[in-house]
C-alpha cells in the first residue's frame, strides 16, 4: 500500500491544512436550508459518510501507527474545534449571548470549546490506530480495511431511503454514494491487488477464502458491533422499554412503548423518539388521553386527571422517526403556552435559519417558565415576552 503521510512536520501541516479545509466546508454548508430536497445543511451535522471516508484513507496512507493515530487525532480534533467556535459566533452575531464583545466571548468558550472537540478526536486517533493495522498484508487486515466501507454504504442506503419517501437528503445520499465508489477503488487497488501475497502463516489458515467471503465476515462483524452497541444504549435509556415516564414531581405519565427518552426542558417538556408511525402513536395517545378532562380559566388550560395535567400531547414527524413532545404539570398562562410550544412543534416547517431563531426564542421563554411556576412572578412578563418576539 502507498504511503502518502509520512512521520514528519511537512506531512503533519499538510493534516493541519487539510482539516481546516474540513472544518471550512461544514461552516460553509450549514448556512444553507435543511428541509428541502437537496438539504445541504444536513450533510455538514449528520452525516458521516465523508468524514468516514476521508479519515480512513489518512490513516491507511500514513507511513506508521504513531502517524496515522497523530494524523486521524489532528484531522478530528480542527473540524471540530472551527465548527464550535463557528456556532459560537454565529449565536454571537444573532444576539443569542450575553456577551459584549467577541474576546469576551471567546476567553469565556475556550474550555468549551476544547471539551466540544477533544473527545472525538481522541477516539478516532484510537479508532486510527486500530485502522492502521490494515496496511499489514493478511486476511484480517483486509477485513479491517472493508468496515469502513460498509458503515459507508449502509448510511447511503439508508439517505435514499429518505430522498425516495420523504423527498429530502438527496445532497447527502448523492456525496456519499460517490465516497463509497472512491473508497471501493481504493480497496481494489491497494488493498486487493495482492491477495496471492499474504503472510504464510496465515495462509495456510485462511487460504480458501475469496473477497466475497471476507466481506461477509466484515459485514457480519458490523452488524454484531452495531446491535451490541445499540442493545447498551437502548437498555440504558431511561423509558425506551416502558410505558410510563416519571416527571420531575414524580407524575406518571403514559409514553408508547419504545419510545427513546431525549431530553427535558424547562422541567416542564419532555421530548421522545419513536420510530413508530404517526397513525399508531396517535390512537395510543389519544386512548390515553380520552380519560383526561378538559378545563380552561384565566390563568392555565389544559387536560386532568386527578393531580395531573397535560397541556399538550404532540407527535412530529421527522421521516425516519417521530418526535414525541409531552408539555405537562405547570401552571403558565395561556397565551404563553400557545407561543413557546406551538412554534417549537412547527419548527420542523421553516427553513433552518429562521427554525434556529425560533427555537433560540424558545430557550428563552423556557426561562419564564421557572418565573410563571413561582406565587412572586411580576407583571411585566408580557411585555418581556413580546420582546422576544419581536427580535
Amino acid at each position: 500500500m502507498n504511503v502518502v503521510f509520512k512521520d514528519n512536520i511537512k506531512s503533519y501541516l499538510l493534516i493541519f491544512l487539510l482539516s481546516i479545509i474540513a472544518g471550512l466546508s461544514v461552516v460553509f454548508f450549514c448556512e444553507f436550508p435543511n428541509n428541502d430536497l437537496w438539504a445541504f445543511s444536513y450533510w455538514s451535522s449528520e452525516t458521516f459518510g465523508f468524514w468516514m471516508f476521508s479519515t480512513s484513507l489518512i490513516v491507511l496512507l500514513s507511513e506508521k501507527r504513531k502517524s496515522a493515530t497523530i494524523n486521524s487525532t489532528i484531522y478530528i480534533f480542527i473540524m471540530f474545534l472551527i465548527t464550535t467556535i463557528y456556532k459560537s459566533f454565529r449565536a454571537y452575531w444573532n444576539f443569542y449571548t450575553p456577551y459584549n464583545s467577541l474576546i469576551d466571548l471567546s476567553m469565556h468558550s475556550i474550555s468549551g470549546w476544547l471539551l466540544y472537540s477533544i473527545p472525538p478526536a481522541l477516539i478516532c486517533g484510537i479508532l486510527g490506530s486500530i485502522l492502521w493495522s490494515g496496511r499489514k498484508n493478511n486476511t484480517w487486515s483486509k477485513i479491517l480495511c472493508v468496515l469502513p466501507s460498509i458503515f459507508i454504504l449502509g448510511e447511503t442506503l439508508l439517505l435514499f431511503h429518505n430522498v425516495f419517501v420523504n423527498h429530502t437528503k438527496l445532497f447527502s445520499a448523492i456525496t456519499d454514494l460517490i465516497w463509497f465508489i472512491l473508497y471501493f477503488v481504493f480497496l481494489k487497488n491497494e488493498v486487493f491487488k495482492n491477495t496471492n501475497k499474504i503472510d504464510s502463516n496465515l495462509y495456510c489458515r485462511f487460504d480458501h477464502m475469496k473477497k466475497w467471503q471476507i466481506i461477509l465476515i466484515s459485514i457480519f462483524q458490523i452488524v454484531i458491533i452495531i446491535i451490541s452497541c445499540s442493545l447498551v444504549i437502548l437498555f440504558a435509556n431511561k423509558t425506551f422499554f416502558k410505558t410510563t415516564y416519571i416527571g420531575v414531581n414524580k407524575q406518571e405519565i403514559f409514553i408508547p412503548k419504545y419510545s427513546y427518552f431525549k431530553d427535558e426542558s424547562g422541567m416542564t417538556i419532555a421530548t421522545f423518539y419513536s420510530l413508530k408511525s404517526e397513525k399508531k402513536l396517535r390512537k395510543e395517545i389519544n386512548n390515553y388521553m380520552s380519560d383526561f378532562e378538559y378545563f380552561e380559566n384565566d390563568s392555565t388550560y389544559g387536560y386532568r386527571k386527578d393531580d395531573l395535567i397535560i397541556q399538550s400531547y404532540e407527535v412530529v414527524d421527522n421521516g425516519l422517526f417521530r418526535k414525541i413532545f409531552i408539555v405537562y404539570g405547570v401552571v403558565c398562562s395561556k397565551r404563553l403556552l400557545n407561543q413557546a410550544v406551538g412554534k417549537s412543534l412547527r419548527t420542523h416547517n421553516l427553513k433552518s435559519k429562521k427554525g434556529a431563531q425560533v427555537m433560540r426564542k424558545n430557550e428563552k421563554i423556557t426561562a419564564l417558565y421557572e418565573r410563571l411556576s413561582r406565587d412572586d412572578f411580576g407583571k411585566d412578563d408580557d411585555r418581556q415576552l413580546d420582546r422576544i418576539y419581536a427580535a
